[in-house]
């Protein structure tokens, strides 16, 4: 973490920076193999003196890490897309012979990686850059430490509700956070999947593939209409989740609707 990240050029920004620390959390059983449990064991710690200690108490820390594996869960499945490109682009002429099988895989990519990168926009600009230029606002007008510190708190919350993660409080949140991790994961089966099939290396997709192709496109599709039966504010009958665009409506009402709440 600390050798991939930019180093900042404000000594003070990157102290800061230093200070942070990456844990792999012990649990009862084995965390499992798939990245969703994998970054679920993710957590993030902080070392810092008086007062900036202030900001950051061990539930502040655990918000944190929660928005944060949330962001890693979709920048890995958006690589893992890449992957799923480089499959097709590489395809040998006896599988491009498959031609409507192939052309449906390739839509199927597709409708992931607009559904993966549309979710990315979303989280790093109008949840996280958004909601920081607010925070950065209040503190300049902020008159006491208290102050500064109920803004922090407020910003971090505004960012795990409109990243679904406050799922105690909002209507919703828990449904919509199982719907877009259940996505992201069919991205991530379909990767493993393409994987499998060039360890065989066939001259054509072989036919068990194709089945499970059809099971993450049919999961997908009903993940997605249940998505948009999360949407606040009314029941999603204007939005039709077999447009690509549905997602980028259904993320600004979503948004709307926890600056209301």
């Amino acid at each position: 973490f600390q050798s991939m990240v930019p180093r900042p050029t404000e000594p003070s920004d990157d102290h800061f920076l230093s200070a942070v620390t990456l844990h792999l959390a012990t649990v009862p059983g084995p965390i499992g193999h798939g990245p969703v449990r994998l970054l679920d064991g993710i957590r993030f710690s902080l070392k810092l003196d008086f007062p900036m200690n202030l900001f950051f108490p061990e539930r502040i820390m655990l918000q944190y890490s929660r928005l944060f594996r949330m962001i890693a869960l979709v920048n890995h499945t958006l690589e893992c897309l890449k992957g799923s490109w480089w499959f097709l682009a590489s395809t040998s002429y006896g599988m491009r012979k498959s031609g409507g099988e192939m052309r449906r895989l390739a839509a199927l990519r597709q409708g992931l990686h607009h559904f993966a990168s549309t979710l990315h926009r979303y989280l790093l600009v109008a949840v996280v850059a958004a909601e920081f230029q607010r925070l950065e606002e209040k503190v300049r007008s902020a008159s006491s430490l208290e102050g500064i510190l109920m803004a922090h708190r407020a910003c971090l919350g505004h960012c795990l509700a409109k990243a679904f993660l406050d799922t105690s409080r909002l209507e919703g949140a828990q449904d919509a956070l199982a719907a877009v991790v259940g996505i992201l994961d069919q991205a991530l089966q379909l990767q493993c999947l393409l994987e499998e099939v060039a360890a065989h290396a066939p001259r054509s997709f072989p036919a068990w593939a194709y089945s499970r192709v059809h099971t993450i496109h049919g999961v997908f599709l009903d993940l997605r209409r249940s998505l948009q039966l999360c949407r606040p504010g009314g029941d999603g009958g204007d939005v039709d989740v077999f447009e690509e665009d549905f997602l980028e409506a259904w993320l600004l009402q979503w948004s709307r609707h926890c600056d209301q709440t």
